[in-house]
């Protein structure tokens, strides 16, 4: 099971070692998911499993060193009955209207296991 929790966008992204910033003229895009692993088998988390369009194009999400907020990004290893946090960041516009976002467990059927939508008015400060 996957849940977004929030969204937030980003000038910079960094630590004390080290600030990323989006290619010239974008911004950071930070998805925040939860992860459950309903089976009874461990698993991982592959954000691989994940398709996306920003404004109807499609994206690709941008891994980076630092975590947004502290928030690493959204893949690894989850036992049988437990959770795993994480982010997901894209490079988008400033005027960016809407993001698409489907999980698929299955990429071979192609079968979207959950789909978000978010758009500006989604955003937390």
């Amino acid at each position: 099971a996957i849940s977004l929790l929030s969204a937030k966008t980003f000038n910079e992204i960094g630590s004390d070692l080290y600030t990323e910033t989006p290619e010239e003229g974008k911004i950071f895009l930070t998805l925040f998911f939860e992860v459950e692993n309903v089976s009874s088998e461990d698993d991982y988390f592959n954000y691989y499993n994940i398709e996306s369009y920003v404004d109807g194009y499609n994206s690709t999400i941008k891994v980076t060193l630092n975590g947004p907020d502290g928030v690493d990004v959204l893949t690894g290893d989850v036992a049988a009955g437990k959770k795993l946090k994480g982010s997901l960041t894209w490079e988008v516009s400033p005027d960016w209207q809407e993001l698409e976002v489907s999980y698929k467990s299955d990429l071979l059927s192609g079968e979207k296991d959950a789909t978000f939508v978010v758009t500006p008015a989604d955003l937390t400060a």
